[in-house]
């Protein structure tokens, strides 16, 4: 995806520990093992086909369940990375990349101005928008198990995203991006999750893929993008429900879920919550309000290629998941539909 300056950063990452034992277990786990994986689901193993067992027994994902020790799961070897250390949230980009006059914005890229593009979603510095107001629209009440999985049960049995992508995973990730699918009115929402997933279907196949069809030969490294550098002999191909593409997209997405996305971009392709996360990040930054111009306007900010006969195939394709999820949903899609 080659995405279109927008406005303001989601709100800030956050962590859930969810333990389930008694005090004096978990001191002496903190004692013997030194770290206690978070979100723990079960002690024994026996885990669910996309989470990883731990070294101490653990069902989850991310580093402390698929890194060092992983005992069954999609570990961190063999065709996925290990990494010698947990991925950590690196520091933001220094504003004075910009050197901006006092009543201009620095925008995500970089760049000094006025308005939406610069100072709105992913602001970095200046006189920078406020985020808008979130209505108290439930997702778990849009997206239900039904909606979900009557995407994903469309994609073949040996889909590599079989497994991966799970409708929890993008619950998780939605209560840490408040503020997708949640701007306006009711209708409004799900509009914006008619579109999202519409793009979310065509970008993975129905959730099979995880990774962009043959990305490692391509190259998506902006060299020119001085706030979000290249890490030598890392790759920025699509990976993810909204493929995220390049290095100014990997490193803002990268700093707002808490991991260096620059350094550790494979994580984008192995931790699922991680993963939707970035697809949240990336349509409340890049997409999600030019749904006002019409679904038209959101194909255009998700991949500008297909657009003006680029690719017809593909828009249509878009067009026809959206008008579906709008249906789906019981609401008017609007006008505008084509890019």
């Amino acid at each position: 995806m080659i995405p279109t300056p927008f406005i303001q950063s989601p709100p800030p990452f956050a962590f859930t520990m969810i333990i389930r034992r008694s005090t004096v277990t978990i001191n002496l786990l903190v004692i013997l093992l030194g770290v206690v994986p978070i979100c723990v689901r079960t002690q024994h193993c026996g885990c669910e086909a996309h989470l990883c067992c731990s070294e101490f027994g653990y069902c989850g994902t991310g580093f402390a369940y698929c890194g060092a020790g992983c005992q069954g799961g999609p570990c961190y070897n063999g065709t996925t990375p290990t990494y010698a250390t947990t991925p950590t949230l690196p520091p933001p980009p220094p504003p004075s990349l910009c050197h901006c006059p006092e009543d201009l914005c620095c925008s995500q890229y970089g760049y000094c101005g006025s308005g939406e593009d610069y100072c709105g979603i992913g602001c970095l510095d200046g006189p920078c928008y406020a985020p808008p107001s979130p209505n108290n629209v439930s997702i778990e009440d849009i997206v239900t198990k039904g909606f979900f999985y009557y995407i994903a049960d469309q994609a073949g049995p040996g889909c590599p995203g079989k497994e991966f992508y799970t409708r929890d995973a993008f619950l998780n990730a939605t209560d840490v991006y408040y503020l997708f699918g949640r701007v306006g009115s009711e209708d409004d929402s799900k509009r914006q999750i008619a579109a999202a997933f519409a793009h979310f279907t065509q970008e993975t196949g129905h959730f099979c893929y995880i990774e962009e069809l043959n990305g490692v030969a391509k190259d998506y490294c902006d060299e020119t993008n001085a706030v979000y550098p290249c890490v030598p002999g890392k790759l920025y191909h699509g990976r993810g429900p909204i493929q995220l593409s390049w290095n100014y997209n990997y490193g803002p997405a990268g700093n707002d879920v808490g991991i260096d996305g620059l350094t550790y971009p494979e994580i984008v392709a192995t931790d699922p919550l991680v993963s939707f996360k970035t697809a949240c990040w990336f349509w409340i930054n890049r997409a999600q309000s030019y749904l006002q111009q019409g679904f038209g306007a959101t194909i255009r900010a998700v991949n500008p290629a297909e657009c003006d006969g680029g690719n017809p195939g593909n828009v249509q394709a878009r067009v026809d998941f959206y008008l579906d999820y709008c249906q789906k949903f019981g609401v008017d899609p609007g006008e505008n539909l084509y890019c």
